[in-house]
């Protein structure tokens, strides 16, 4: 596009990590910030996937609905608020989150992935960061149909 066609536009761009931005903050309608902000998709629709190594899930089962993960040991993540994430899912309009167990919690989502892949517990992680594991046969993706 011509640079001529925005003349003083100005844009600035972030890339955040966490969902404690902007955004996700309840702005009122007379606040002049909230009405200037425009959000536009950089990509496809983000996936999440429950996640497990072949040799855990034939130790422990597969979990079949989400309330059977109080029964598993899963890959915690603790968010840049020092909050612990729960695990979100939806099936036929129906939206769940579980506050899930594990003796382990992380800060970082790649090492989510690390951990599942070598047999601690079920990991909830982005689709697309474990795709390339999944069809290797490396990470198992288990509730599915459930996942947001």
């Amino acid at each position: 596009m011509p640079a001529a066609k925005f003349g003083r536009l100005r844009a600035s761009l972030l890339l955040l990590q966490y969902r404690n931005n902007l955004l996700f903050r309840k702005w009122p309608d007379s606040n002049p910030v909230w009405r200037k902000l425009i959000a536009v998709s950089l990509g496809l629709k983000r996936s999440n996937a429950v996640v497990a190594s072949p040799d855990f899930l034939r130790i422990h089962g597969i979990p079949t609905v989400p309330v059977d993960l109080y029964r598993f040991r899963c890959i915690r993540a603790r968010l840049p608020n020092n909050a612990l994430f729960r695990w979100k899912f939806e099936k036929d309009g129906e939206a769940v989150q579980i506050d899930v167990q594990g003796s382990i919690t992380l800060d970082e989502s790649s090492l989510v992935k690390i951990a599942a892949k070598n047999g601690v517990g079920l990991g909830y992680v982005m689709e697309a960061d474990v795709r390339d594991y999944i069809a290797a046969g490396r990470l198992v993706r288990v509730l599915e149909d459930w996942t947001l």
